[in-house]
């Protein structure tokens, strides 16, 4: 019983080892290299977005002043 309780604490205490080492490196990752890729995307696929959206208020503006 002592025995099985001592493999089961020492996988439970590798698995979190294993799984904080794996966040770590995912956050390292992201923060030195994917992060500033994932920006210029979501700028670039804004970029259409943010003008439309200026286009609808020029025109809202327009109406307004009639």
């Amino acid at each position: 019983m002592k025995d099985t309780i001592i493999v089961i604490l020492g996988i439970v205490i590798v698995g979190s080892l294993a799984y904080g080492g794996w966040l770590i490196k995912r956050e390292i990752n992201y923060s030195l290299d994917y992060k500033d890729k994932v920006i210029e995307t979501i700028k670039e696929q804004n970029k259409p977005l943010v003008a439309r959206i200026l286009i609808l208020e020029n025109k809202i503006k327009e109406l307004e002043k009639r």
